[in-house]
């Protein structure tokens, strides 16, 4: 995920790795729809180029949900442009493993993403390339306290074999990303975007304990993965932001 660089100081500074969140041990026995909280996540530094190109456009028109925040839309504004302006001086499959779908940007607190570039060996690429899908759909919604707490990241499609069925990857049977970064506890308001979409990457792609299997092309519904990530957390003890399961499901938008 580096970019070529022209001198040896771009050299030595690409290979700096950003500090490790800190991971809460589970407590308890999870519960058989629950996966395994990875030993440690890691954070890939944000990919940088030799040559800089001109800064994209960013959406001037945005609908919000009823909870905005000025201080969350300053925020989430930053951000945005930041992503964008990667996106651009970046190339797809070789600096960055993600693509923003930048038609699906209406709503400035829902971001839609595509992991894409997995290692072909590993079974969750069979499954992609058996059901004729280009990558793992994402969608990233933020909450009115962004960025002080963590992002609700989930897998919109494929569906995914569940933990209890053999299937891996980090992914809770509603289709939500049960990771340590996400959570309160390891949370810091400095992780950028690129940073939790490399690390998803990097869970999807783990084939410990068992690996991530694609069961169908069908879609995960919001409500079961926002369900399905209150009943991960409650089982871990994970604290849970006010108001979680009402921020992100449709009819409280």
């Amino acid at each position: 995920m580096k970019a070529n660089l022209s001198s040896s100081e771009n050299q030595k500074t690409a290979t700096k790795q950003a500090p490790t969140a800190p991971v809460q041990e589970a407590t308890t026995t999870p519960v058989e729809d629950t996966p395994p909280i990875p030993a440690q996540d890691a954070i890939a530094p944000p990919p940088t180029t030799a040559e800089s190109k001109p800064e994209p456009e960013s959406p001037t028109a945005f609908t919000f949900p009823s909870y905005a925040r000025p201080s969350a839309t300053k925020a989430l504004q930053k951000q945005l442009r930041q992503i964008i302006k990667l996106q651009a001086e970046t190339t797809a499959g070789i600096e960055r493993y993600w693509t923003l779908d930048t038609s699906k940007l209406d709503d400035l607190y829902t971001w839609h993403f595509t992991l894409h570039t997995f290692d072909p060996d590993i079974p969750l690429s069979q499954g992609l390339k058996q059901f004729n899908l280009d990558g793992v759909k994402l969608e990233i919604r933020f909450g009115p306290t962004h960025p002080t707490t963590p992002p609700f990241v989930r897998v919109v499609k494929p569906r995914f074999v569940q933990w209890m069925n053999g299937g891996g990857g980090h992914v809770t049977a509603g289709g939500s990303i049960c990771i340590a970064m996400l959570t309160m506890d390891s949370w810091r308001k400095d992780i950028t975007i690129d940073n939790v979409l490399m690390t998803v990457h990097l869970a999807l792609s783990d084939l410990e304990p068992v690996p991530a299997r694609v069961l169908n092309a069908s879609e995960y519904t919001l409500d079961n993965a926002a369900l399905a990530y209150e009943r991960v957390a409650r089982n871990y003890g994970w604290p849970v932001p006010y108001n979680w399961n009402r921020l992100f499901t449709k009819g409280q938008r």
